[in-house]
């Protein structure tokens, strides 16, 4: 037999205890509750979609100093203080400066001193050097000419790049002038300048 004093509880007085709209609102406020917690989720993963991945840990920037061994357009070998050598990577983006000047990695000569920044095995960022620039008479054979520079091979195999500009004299090797689309591939040619600025003169000494 059940005691009268365990059973008051379940009674009307509480009927919404043990009524079927009680069970009701429950089942609701659970279905709401599901129903906020899958918008959550949706709602992270379309935002972690949208947000950009975090950044690498940002490249470290070399800097290389030594005397000049080499250079050419598209690298710069430098021999450091401890005698060991290394060689950097140049690109069409790579500042070059001599003597505090903005110039070109053909005015970076061997013998003077220069510094690359760079990043690992990326073409460096930018180039100091600091030497004498002097007066050059450079002959060879042509190589390629395009609007604004002209490319030789030396006797000894070295490829030189030299600029032209407005003030570049170009003439034959009787003194006559000419006209810069004499110039052609094959030609024996003899060009004067400093390295990294415009040529002074260039002379056709023989035709191809």
């Amino acid at each position: 037999m059940v005691s009268p004093r365990l059973t008051p509880g379940l009674r009307r007085p509480h009927g919404p205890l043990t009524g079927t709209a009680h069970d009701a609102v429950v089942k609701a406020a659970t279905r709401v509750s599901r129903l906020a917690i899958a918008i959550s989720i949706a709602a992270a993963a379309l935002l972690a979609a949208f947000l950009p991945a975090p950044a690498t840990a940002a490249a470290v920037e070399t800097v290389d100093q030594g005397v000049v061994q080499a250079s050419s357009p598209s690298s710069l070998t430098l021999r450091r203080l401890d005698g060991t050598t290394v060689t950097v990577a140049i690109g069409p983006a790579t500042i070059v400066r001599v003597n505090g000047r903005p110039s070109s990695i053909e005015a970076v000569l061997p013998g003077f001193v220069a510094r690359a920044f760079h990043e690992g095995p990326a073409p460096a960022r930018l180039v100091r050097a600091v030497g004498t620039l002097t007066l050059r008479d450079v002959e060879g054979v042509v190589v390629e000419v395009v609007p604004r520079l002209l490319t030789l091979r030396t006797p000894t195999g070295e490829t030189v790049a030299v600029r032209m500009g407005k003030r570049t004299v170009v003439q034959r090797r009787n003194g006559l002038p000419a006209a810069r689309r004499a110039l052609r591939p094959g030609q024996a040619v003899r060009a004067r300048f400093v390295p990294g600025r415009v040529a002074e003169l260039v002379v056709i000494v023989a035709r191809s």
